[in-house]
């Protein structure tokens, strides 16, 4: 008995080039959609944010005051929490850390350590 033989048949493919479009959240729109999530009862942090690290123009999370210990998204006082935030495991320049601070102090104080900005976040 001879052996089988096979015979493969291989048909061309065409590749057709193809746009792929990915929607990319801009920094601004994640950091929104953040702070909204932790601050559901107070939609006015956004704004807050925006005027303690910018005056008002966008979020800046690398945002240092020069005259003073203010640091990050919502320019918390180091001098006054960075104790206790490097105790909670939170780092004041991640974002996240940040926002999370922020409700901390929030929850304690209300708007009261984000007074000096109210001129910007108030109207």
């Amino acid at each position: 008995m001879e052996p089988m033989t096979y015979q493969a048949e291989f048909e061309p493919i065409e590749l057709q080039e193809k746009t792929v479009l990915i929607e990319v959240e801009s920094d601004e729109h994640r950091i929104t959609r953040k702070i909204e999530a932790m601050f559901p009862d107070e939609p006015r942090m956004v704004k807050v944010a925006s005027c303690e690290s910018t005056g008002g123009y966008g979020f800046d999370i690398h945002a240092r005051n020069p005259n003073s210990s203010a640091s990050g998204l919502f320019q918390i006082l180091m001098s006054k929490h960075g104790d206790r935030m490097r105790d909670l495991g939170l780092n004041v320049w991640d974002e996240d850390d940040n926002i999370s601070f922020a409700r901390v102090l929030f929850d304690e104080r209300g708007l009261k350590p984000w007074l000096e900005s109210v001129n910007c976040w108030a109207g």
